[in-house]
């Protein structure tokens, strides 16, 4: 068995006349998933701006963009996956645990206003706190406490009537200004 990953080096994609302004990015985001970074997705479409799309978008996204030859028509370009989306998280920690005993002894700076559990990525700004140890902050109530706020904090899908049906004035068809 080798190593060699299973996913293929070239995935087509074409696009027809979808162009950027109408969801083709969703659809080249999904293509580019199914190749590993350095590998490629190639484009076709008639979209009159396809190209300068595909070029902004891929710049945007950490992706490079190549047009493709004459000789490879339909294909219009070729979009090489980047590896920014992995890298982002590279370095990233914890701020400890969402359970219940994942309260960490100290927080350090780098965690910022992170909720507990969040994924916090390396590099953003220290946020110094006069309070940062768990010896200090902690209360024994504070699990009950959360419970609490989590089990009352507003859900609009029951908050809200949603099936009351909405009926307006019959003067709301006229028009306010005259």
């Amino acid at each position: 068995m080798t190593g060699a990953d299973p996913r293929p080096a070239v995935v087509p994609l074409d696009l027809a006349g979808l162009g950027f302004d109408r969801g083709a990015h969703l659809l080249l985001r999904r293509a580019l998933r199914q190749v590993a970074p350095g590998r490629r997705v190639a484009v076709s479409g008639t979209h009159p701006e396809l190209l300068s799309h595909l070029a902004v978008w891929c710049r945007r996204e950490g992706h490079t963009v190549t047009a493709a030859p004459a000789g490879q028509a339909p294909v219009r370009a070729h979009v090489r996956r980047g590896t920014a989306e992995g890298d982002r998280w590279e370095g990233a920690e914890r701020a400890g645990s969402a359970a219940a005993d994942g309260v960490a002894d100290h927080a350090p700076a780098h965690w910022g206003l992170a909720a507990r559990g969040a994924l916090v990525e390396a590099g953003g700004p220290e946020l110094h706190f006069a309070v940062a140890d768990r010896d200090t902050a902690w209360t024994d109530l504070a699990p009950r406490l959360y419970r609490q706020a989590t089990a009352a904090q507003w859900d609009p899908h029951t908050a809200i009537p949603w099936d009351t049906p909405l009926t307006l004035p019959d003067d709301s068809n006229r028009p306010s200004c005259r």
